[in-house]
């Protein structure tokens, strides 16, 4: 088994044998490591969120064509709809009236 201590004074050798160009250099890269790994972890993030904007919109386009296509029948529908409620209020019309007519007439002959 390796002593840590002996780990750490090879260490210190190591970083020694460097210099002080390499040991800038060794902080250089793990300050750009580190960088990275914050970028990375940010694009991972907003790819997350874009795909489910994606999802949502893709959603939100099937109904909507949905609807669309569904449009020409559902028009159909409500004018047969309007139609129907057209006829039934002549159709109340017409009985107001001969109401109407016959309270008159019933009026005039008591008279």
């Amino acid at each position: 088994m390796v002593d840590p201590v002996d780990g750490l004074s090879e260490s210190v050798k190591w970083f020694s044998s460097l210099g002080v160009g390499g040991v800038i250099a060794g902080v250089l890269f793990m300050f750009y490591r580190k960088d990275v790994r914050q970028f990375t972890d940010l694009w991972r993030t907003q790819t997350e969120m874009l795909v489910e904007v994606v999802r949502e919109n893709t959603a939100s386009n099937t109904k909507l064509i949905t609807l669309i296509e569904q449009g020409p029948a559902l028009t159909a529908r409500m004018l047969n709809v309007v139609e129907e409620l057209s006829r039934r209020l002549e159709r109340e019309q017409r009985l107001d009236h001969a109401e109407r007519d016959h309270r008159r007439h019933l009026e005039d002959d008591k008279r």
